[in-house]
């Protein structure tokens, strides 16, 4: 499966993309996971969570081989939040977004983010690692490495996080 394969909606103009089948299963899948995500927040599960994480990094290299730019993880979770603001003012409900949603709960959401993204690359780095053999291993390992977060840095923000999510003002459920 191809790059363009597993995105076949990318050429599709703007304007088209909700009538786009592809783009609504794959967008799908996308809010399913964050769904996901925030419901091992919510139950303050870091082994449900890092289990969500490392299946999607390996999947994808399962799915598209060493093709597959992982730095695409990095430009979704750095526009999650600008895609909600947007969509929040493109129906004229930017206001109540700016009001309910503080800068601590924005940072405790990019801090996730952070997270759930490293997590992902170095369970895709460890699966392109494994399959690649010894001659690409030392490179793969040092992007591992790179992008593994260290438990007790993830247990300080996981706390702040889950508090965003229980908060009934930001009216985020998983349910």
């Amino acid at each position: 499966l191809s790059f363009q394969g597993l995105f076949p909606f990318r050429k599709v103009p703007d304007n088209k993309l909700k009538e786009n089948k592809q783009f609504v299963k794959q967008a799908s899948i996308f809010a399913d996971f964050i769904n996901s995500v925030v419901q091992a927040v919510r139950i303050d599960n870091v082994v449900v969570l890092n289990n969500l994480c490392q299946n999607v990094g390996a999947s994808h290299y399962y799915l598209i081989g060493g093709d597959f730019k992982y730095e695409w993880w990095l430009l979704f979770s750095s526009s999650v939040l600008d895609c909600l603001r947007e969509y929040c003012e493109l129906r004229g409900l930017l206001r109540c977004f700016n009001a309910c949603v503080s800068t601590k709960i924005l940072n405790a959401w990019k801090v996730l983010l952070r997270y759930v993204v490293n997590a992902m690359i170095a369970s895709f780095c460890n699966a392109r690692s494994t399959s690649s053999g010894n001659s690409k291993t030392k490179q793969h390992s040092s992007l591992r490495q790179e992008h593994t977060v260290g438990k007790e840095t993830f247990n300080q923000n996981f706390s702040e996080v889950g508090k965003s999510f229980h908060s009934k003002k930001i009216g985020i459920t998983a349910d």
